[in-house]
């Protein structure tokens, strides 16, 4: 019987343009308070308008680019307050998420967030930080994925997008900053090995308002966000 390869998913163009964009709005490709025209973005991108359209829609939706009447279409700007509200919901999901499920962990489950961690560590060993950043991400969403439920998760997932436009400028101004974020993730692993519920909660809460610390004290958000503050930047 002739074998036949099975056919890979092909990710529909709107689909495709949509996740360059974003990930182009993520990596400050499209800096902030970039206009974003559609047949600039055709052009550059090789495709029609309408899937520019509908993409640019879509971000919009994300909070991610907004749209102003008579001008067009921008990539939203970066502020302080926004980071603290997307910290704020973060947090909360995952410490909730964490407490309510930790203590019904398989041994699999823990298996796959050891598995994170080591291919997080693969990662930096290759200087490919920008995966390793992702694999830390990964570990949180794991937390949440745990808990098994589906309109925190979504929720968590459209927090998720725009917080990570901050934490990979973070990332990138700060390398250093993963190695020290590894040793965090470390300590919650070792919490999840030793089926230590409450030091778990501890060392989250400990990474994540360290995140948050670090974010707001390091330098480079004002001049992003072209915020007038002078005091609370990235």
């Amino acid at each position: 019987m002739l074998k036949l390869k099975k056919i890979k998913k092909i990710e529909p163009l709107k689909e495709r343009v949509y996740n360059i964009l974003l990930e182009s709005i993520v990596e400050s490709d499209l800096s902030p308070g970039e206009p974003l025209t559609e047949m600039t973005l055709a052009k550059r991108l090789g495709v029609s308008k309408s899937p520019i359209r509908d993409a640019l829609h879509h971000l919009e939706g994300d909070g991610l680019v907004i749209n102003i009447p008579y001008k067009g279409f921008y990539v939203a700007k970066l502020s302080v307050k926004e980071f603290n509200e997307l910290m704020d919901v973060r947090m909360a999901i995952e410490v909730f998420c964490l407490e309510q499920t930790i203590e019904s962990y398989s041994d699999n489950d823990i298996d796959a967030f050891v598995a994170t961690m080591n291919q997080a560590s693969l990662c930096r060993e290759k200087g490919r930080d920008r995966s390793a950043h992702e694999e830390h991400l990964d570990f949180h969403l794991k937390v949440v994925e745990k808990f098994g439920n589906e309109l925190m998760l979504s929720l968590y997932s459209n927090n998720r997008k725009k917080l990570k436009r901050y934490l990979r400028t973070k990332v990138k101004q700060f390398p250093e900053r993963l190695a020290i974020s590894y040793q965090h993730h470390m300590d919650i692993l070792n919490s999840f090995l030793q089926r230590d519920k409450a030091s778990a909660v501890i060392n989250l809460q400990h990474h994540l308002f360290d995140v948050r610390d670090t974010f707001l004290l390091q330098k480079g958000l004002k001049e992003m966000s072209g915020e007038a503050t002078s005091s609370i930047v990235i």
